[in-house]
């Protein structure tokens, strides 16, 4: 099996909230193209989710923008 993955992906763990899920959900790691997300088994692989996620100020530059992937 080979590595689909492009772009560099960076360790972060962050709360996430996902529509319709308990909390205790967070990501992985990231990348400019997704996000792995851990800890809620009721997910269930190929599923849609919509979900949002703060990046901390560091992160971001004191600059936010909200996006809807669906």
């Amino acid at each position: 099996m080979s590595e689909a993955r492009t772009g560099k992906r960076f360790p972060l763990e962050l709360p996430i909230k996902i529509q319709g899920m308990d909390q205790g959900t967070v990501t992985g790691n990231m990348s400019a193209a997704g996000v792995y997300i851990r800890g809620n088994p009721a997910l269930e692989i190929g599923s849609n989710v919509e979900f949002e996620i703060a990046l901390p100020p560091e992160l971001t530059a004191a600059m936010s923008r909200r996006a809807w992937l669906v």
